[in-house]
């Protein structure tokens, strides 16, 4: 698979990339559209404090759902979703108040953590998905409508 990778300050390249294998509690998603951050930017200028070149930007993404881990239920192949780019930890204080915006050890797509999701594919948990009925690729999560956590 394809994938475009900050290699260095000001540039990207397109690089080819194993595909990411689905663990038993992910989702392989298509990547149809993806938008970029200011962090994306920030990055690319070589100016963000922690996210640093070579690395696959990129976390704000809707997408087709291409395969399922044995542990996940609920979603279907070829299913429309937005990922969220997060993973929150689920067990801190914040997280379990309902607000996994502030979990201070959350994962974030795009990091040395985490691969970003400019590629063909990527591999979330099945936990961090929106699902809308009739969500249209190209629509922007804030016409959606989607219920969206801690708002």
């Amino acid at each position: 698979m394809r994938a475009a990778v900050v290699t260095e300050p000001l540039k990207v390249e397109i690089k080819e990339q194993p595909m990411p294998a689905v663990k038993d509690d992910e989702v392989l998603v298509e990547v149809l559209y993806a938008g970029i951050c200011g962090s994306d930017s920030t990055l690319y200028r070589g100016a963000h404090p922690f996210r640093k070149p070579p690395i696959i930007p990129g976390h704000e993404i809707s997408g087709r759902i291409a395969a399922l881990g044995r542990h996940v239920s609920g979603y279907e192949i070829g299913q429309r979703v937005v990922v969220n780019h997060t993973i929150p930890c689920d067990e801190c204080r914040y997280c379990r108040a309902g607000l996994p915006n502030v979990c201070p050890t959350k994962i974030y797509a795009g990091s040395d953590r985490m691969m970003g999701f400019f590629a063909q594919y990527v591999c979330p948990p099945a936990r961090c998905f929106w699902l809308r009925m009739g969500l249209r690729t190209k629509t922007p999560l804030w016409q959606s409508r989607c219920p969206l956590p801690s708002m």
